[in-house]
């Protein structure tokens, strides 16, 4: 598990969904629960009024708390819709969903350096964003305490 499977060019923002995980699972069974889980980051990422968000956010940690294996392709999944997101609301719920990530569990040793790259190119990128630089402090405190 945890070894990305997709191009970068294939990690993107999406509102089609997806048809497979973005990352090697342990078995194609855990399939289907990447996808679930890839529609709950989209409905609370894209609908900033529903009144279920919070449940969706505890939804999403449970998995990631009690399913370790599931991590990294949480977090790949937070990555490809963070990746050239049209709508700024959406972007910044992506941020959020990603610091409660690292608030709650790690990404894998082999993810680890290409999420710490990824954020810090963000970083760059959006130089007026407080987001990737949080996220960048939460998973140094995760992975080195």
């Amino acid at each position: 598990s945890g070894y990305i499977s997709r191009k970068d060019s294939e990690l993107s923002y999406t509102d089609a969904g997806m048809q497979t995980s973005l990352t090697f699972l342990q078995s194609d069974r855990d399939i289907p629960l990447a996808l679930s889980l890839f529609n709950s980051l989209f409905i609370f990422m894209e609908n900033s009024s529903r009144a279920d968000a919070a449940s969706l956010v505890e939804d999403l940690l449970q998995v990631g708390i009690l399913r370790p294996e599931f991590r990294d392709e949480m977090f790949v999944q937070v990555i490809k819709q963070l990746n050239n997101n049209p709508r700024r609301n959406s972007e910044r719920r992506g941020w959020f969903m990603l610091k409660q990530y690292l608030l709650h569990f790690p990404p894998s040793q082999e993810l680890e350096n290409y999420l710490e790259l990824w954020i810090r190119r963000k970083s760059i990128e959006l130089r007026d964003s407080k987001y990737p630089h949080e996220c960048l402090l939460e998973l140094h405190r995760i992975v080195f305490n």
